[in-house]
């Protein structure tokens, strides 16, 4: 049985991990230390509105690969395709009504939001219908995206990416300007 400590939280949808091996940037004594299969986890807004990093050592290489899988959203093996995770999707509101040709279709009323669990590069969406949690596939094209917590997150993320950009460009250009 383990134990955790809390020492900081956020929405699951803020949070980030990546492996550390593809983050030059972190600071050398973690590998000096003995520290093994590390990862860093990166709070987008904890609970004080604040980014927070953290540098985390799994024991085993599994452990870690567990820890990727369960705090990343799934990829697709289909070029062009997106998955979303009930807790993480967009959600649409149809703006055209939608009278499905299929079994596997959704109808759409105008106003109806669908949460969006998965996107195709034909644009057409699957998703859950939210009055009365009807799954199906609809054309994305008869939709708009609106504001929910999935867009912020997705905001926040790009932020920190550019962050993440600026900060190593800078450190190249120092690293470019003390070597002539």
């Amino acid at each position: 049985d383990d134990c955790y400590l809390v020492t900081d939280y956020c929405p699951r949808n803020l949070v980030q991990i990546t492996v550390a091996e593809d983050l030059p940037h972190l600071p050398v004594k973690f590998a000096l230390d003995g520290s093994k299969h590390l990862m860093l986890l990166t709070m987008l807004q904890n609970h004080e509105r604040k980014t927070i990093e953290m540098v985390l050592s799994c024991p085993l290489e599994s452990d870690r690969q567990r820890w990727l899988e369960a705090v990343n959203p799934p990829v697709s093996s289909t070029p062009g395709e997106t998955l979303y995770t009930e807790w993480d999707c967009p959600q649409v509101t149809a703006v055209h009504p939608y009278l499905a040709g299929q079994p596997d279709e959704l109808s759409l009323n105008v106003a109806d939001v669908v949460n969006v669990l998965r996107k195709m590069p034909d644009g057409w969406y699957q998703g859950e219908r939210i009055r009365d949690g009807e799954t199906g596939w609809f054309p994305g094209n008869y939709t708009v995206e609106v504001a929910s917590t999935h867009v912020r997150a997705r905001n926040l993320k790009q932020r920190y990416r550019l962050l993440a950009l600026s900060e190593n460009y800078l450190i190249s250009q120092v690293k470019d300007k003390n070597a002539k």
